[in-house]
């Protein structure tokens, strides 16, 4: 049985970059998960919809404060969104808050698209390779060294074996990460549209516009 070293050296140059893209696999992923663990615990809807409900209630001497303490993505959105300097420029400063979470929610999937399609592809590549090393032994020898022909048919297998697991290894996990992402998207979409409803039903209660107060506010 041929051990760890032997087997990895067998499949030949194009392993290396295999290996390269399993770390970038591991990387991401492990980096991913503490990401979207943290975020779990982040999500307070209780805090968001108390943010709604206060956007219905706006008074023209009492501008919004930002509502600190809290890491939620749509919270966030929504206090970044209290910079406008009237409602009309709402709907465009809550899109581009929710695009820059999304950004961040989506950080390494890129990376994880490219292996998914890439790995295969060096698989498929060093299978040429070994197939062709097989072909110039056989060319040369014959067949009176047939252990020689056998060392680029291993290399060709090896490879496209290694090239497959990789790409499925990534598979998962991209598949899992990018189900969240849309999660949240819609979550920021709805939060974003309940944001302006409310926002409508204060301005037009009020008989002079609210002047919104101009916050920053660090996302988590």
């Amino acid at each position: 049985m041929l051990t760890m070293p032997n087997w990895f050296l067998q499949g030949g140059p194009l392993m290396w970059p295999l290996l390269f893209c399993t770390f970038l696999l591991i990387t991401i992923t492990l980096e991913r998960l503490f990401y979207w663990w943290q975020l779990r615990s982040r999500l307070s809807m209780a805090a968001v919809n108390d943010r709604l409900m206060a956007l219905s209630y706006l008074k023209s001497d009492q501008p919004l404060e930002p509502l600190g303490g809290c890491k939620d993505p749509a919270l966030s959105m929504l206090n970044q969104a209290f910079s406008a300097p009237s409602f009309d420029t709402i709907s465009q400063l809550l899109e581009n808050a929710a695009k820059r979470q999304l950004n961040r929610m989506q950080r390494g999937q890129s990376v994880l698209d490219t292996i998914i399609t890439l790995a295969p592809m060096l698989g498929i590549l060093g299978t040429v390779m070994g197939i062709i090393e097989s072909f110039q032994v056989l060319g040369g020898k014959g067949v009176d060294d047939p252990s020689a022909v056998i060392g680029g048919i291993a290399q060709a297998l090896v490879t496209t074996a290694a090239g497959l697991s990789v790409a499925m290894m990534a598979l998962l996990p991209y598949n899992r990460f990018r189900h969240l992402v849309q999660q949240q998207a819609l979550r920021l979409e709805y939060v974003g549209t309940q944001a302006e409803v409310m926002l409508s039903v204060s301005l037009e209660r009020l008989e002079k516009p609210v002047k919104l107060q101009s916050v920053s506010y660090a996302a988590g």
